[in-house]
């Protein structure tokens, strides 16, 4: 599924500057200054929804507004042109009532800055929620970080229309699982369904065996390869996955929880098979591929990201690299040895081992392993950083 946000872009002014020129008449308002901003939008991974010339009148704005929430749009990027008077645009961004960025380029003749300055004062003092970005469409991170905005705004909206799904309750007394339906309703707009385990169950064992051997057979077997026989809990596995894909598509559910334990684990079976086709399935038909876009120009390169790591942690005063002595570990490790080098610098783990701190996820884990699993992970670290080249 090919998921790309819609952005409306809606370049304003204040009415004045039509027809005003500069000291050396060139005309105020540069379309050349308009296309080079929707041109980078259009470029980059959105839909873009473009109003057709600068607004600078309240009627104009409001005619703007209902095409883009007639279009569904996710968000709106104001393109703050030049100076322009708040006021005419305040009302139309209430009514748009969806996440709203503000972009001005800095270029003195259009002074652009006083009017981004004036709007964003303004969308402040009267409760407008909005963000703001200022700079060139080919400076870096500009133009990402309207992406990024709109991809949050998408996922926002998706959230206004979406119904979750709680089938039974609260489980093992974990506090944090159960919610408050009217604040998911108020707070991000989600409204909240209840389904009891029942349910499921009694829909499963409605569903016939040559089905359930099937969905085995031709999708299990499939995909797995080795699977465990067809057994009454693996039958009964199966049952409540397909069950929870009847329920859901009755109760036209978009995402759903399910108390497992100990009701249905000790009483029929667990949902564990059920619940990980249903992120499969899902993961498989919604993953969006496009937001793998990046800017290149927004990303340094290794060495300089690493330079960047190091000048942001690094003790104020030290060097690059530098540890206090204070941190020297002292005393030999499980082993007896005295630890040398990069080691006798770090603080003990669990099991005696010396460990750093890891800034790959995939190493972390590797790291704080103890006794015969330490070696290896000081191998994998030393590794790591020679590769980092500190």
């Amino acid at each position: 599924m090919n998921i790309t946000p819609k952005v409306g872009f809606l370049p304003i002014t204040w009415p004045g500057l039509y027809t005003a020129a500069s000291e050396t008449g060139e005309a105020w308002i540069q379309e050349e200054d308009t296309l080079r901003a929707q041109r980078a939008l259009e470029a980059a991974p959105l839909e873009v929804v473009a109003h057709g010339r600068v607004v600078a009148e309240i009627n104009e704005a409001f005619a703007a507004v209902d095409r883009f929430l007639g279009e569904d749009v996710d968000c709106m990027v104001i393109f703050v042109q030049t100076w322009n008077w708040a006021d005419r645009i305040l009302q139309a961004a209430q009514r748009f009532g969806r996440p709203i960025m503000l972009w001005a380029m800095p270029i003195a003749r259009q002074w652009s800055i006083g009017g981004l300055a004036v709007t964003h004062g303004s969308m402040d003092e009267v409760g407008i929620p909005h963000k703001v970005t200022y700079g060139l469409p080919d400076q870096p991170g500009i133009v990402e970080s309207i992406v990024r905005f709109a991809r949050a705004a998408y996922v926002k909206n998706a959230l206004t229309r979406a119904r979750f799904g709680s089938i039974g309750g609260h489980g093992m007394g974990i506090y944090t699982g159960p919610i408050d339906p009217a604040q998911w309703l108020r707070e991000f707009g989600v409204s909240v369904g209840y389904v009891d385990q029942y349910e499921v169950v009694a829909a499963g064992e409605q569903i016939p065996q040559d089905e359930i051997r099937r969905y085995y057979e031709e999708t299990l077997k499939a995909e797995y390869g080795a699977v465990p026989p067809l057994d009454e809990v693996t039958t009964r596995s199966i049952r409540l996955y397909l069950a929870l894909e009847q329920v859901i598509a009755r109760e036209k559910f978009d995402f759903t929880g399910v108390n497992d334990m100990f009701a249905l684990s000790d009483n029929y079976c667990t949902m564990c098979l059920a619940q990980s086709r249903l992120g499969v399935a899902r993961l498989r038909h919604h993953v969006p591929q496009r937001f793998e876009w990046r800017a290149e120009r927004v990303h340094p390169a290794p060495a300089q990201r690493r330079a960047a790591v190091h000048r942001r942690h690094k003790p104020r005063g030290q060097g690059v690299g530098h540890r206090p002595a204070d941190r020297r570990r002292r005393g030999g490790d499980h082993a007896g040895a005295k630890p040398e080098g990069r080691e006798a610098q770090l603080p003990a783990q669990a099991g005696g081992e010396g460990q750093r701190r890891l800034h790959r996820p995939d190493l972390q884990a590797g790291a704080h392993h103890a006794g015969a699993d330490g070696a290896r992970a000081r191998q994998v670290c030393d590794a790591h950083h020679a590769r980092r080249g500190d």
